[in-house]
């Protein structure tokens, strides 16, 4: 029986047990753990969407946060693939969200009981299976795609200051409507760096980067944790600098592994 679970990169600990019990119980389980890039890695996912028997949603407060959960859910919604929810982490509001009409089994602290349960759904999920829709509904496409576009024009041997602005201004909206994802986050502020150490970069274009970059890294949970530190001796508070974040989106495709180190811009993440 082929399984498809549906994650946020933040949630990629917490769905371990679930897939652990799964397997246990000689489930097929599927999930973007180890894969390529670029859209091969989101082709890859597409079929596995279209050939589950079942569509797990490891559901908490990141799930709806996460375009790639989200672009998934679409997905598997319009192929008409029977979807369980499974409570993996804490969720404020059942009522707001689009799966509060079905069964969710709740995994947050997983027990025989609820075991036996998860598979007893799965099993009757899988057994009211329909065929797949024709002709077939529209893939979605890669989330988080412009990254790996302005990635590639930030390749480019020479860029003049019309496009360091325009690539600025770009990353700035992916800021602007992306920024409370912590993966893609990362992601936007190493291409922010990477323009920024450019050799034919403006001084101007550098000047602003340092801005956006101050505010991205004020919202780095390592920045938050640092001005809540007491005062070490000497009178610097939770030491010296304040580190950055290094994980980024990209980095996740090993599994939730957003430390991966070296960015392989043709390699982009499940991000979020």
């Amino acid at each position: 029986m082929g399984l498809f679970i549906s994650y946020s990169s933040q949630d990629r600990s917490a769905i371990e047990p679930l897939t652990a019990a799964l397997r246990r119980a000689r489930q097929q389980v599927w999930f973007d753990d180890d894969l390529g890039g670029g859209e091969a890695w989101w082709n890859e996912i597409l079929e596995q969407i279209r050939s589950c028997e079942v569509f797990i949603v490891a559901l908490s407060n990141h799930s709806p946060e996460s375009k790639p959960c989200q672009a998934e859910l679409r997905y598997a919604k319009a192929l008409q693939r029977p979807i369980l929810p499974v409570r993996i982490g804490p969720v404020d509001s059942m009522r707001a969200n689009p799966l509060a009409s079905l069964q969710v089994i709740d995994y947050q602290n997983p027990t025989v009981d609820t075991g036996i349960q998860l598979v007893s759904a799965v099993h009757a999920l899988a057994a009211q299976q329909p065929p797949l829709p024709s002709p077939p509904p529209d893939e979605p496409p890669v989330p988080f795609a412009y990254l790996m576009r302005l990635s590639s024009t930030l390749a480019e041997q020479d860029l003049d200051p019309r496009q360091q602005t325009h690539l600025l201004t770009e990353l700035k909206s992916g800021l602007e409507e992306d920024g409370d994802d912590p993966t893609a986050r990362n992601d936007i502020a190493r291409l922010l760096r990477t323009l920024r150490d450019r050799s034919d970069v403006t001084y101007r274009t550098r000047s602003e980067i340092d801005n956006l970059l101050a505010s991205v890294d004020a919202k780095s949970p390592t920045a938050a944790a640092s001005s809540t530190e007491p005062d070490q001796p000497g009178g610097a508070a939770g030491g010296s600098t304040t580190p950055t974040r290094t994980g980024t989106a990209t980095e996740h495709l090993g599994g939730a592994k957003p430390s991966r180190a070296a960015l392989d811009w043709t390699k982009p993440a499940r991000f979020g």
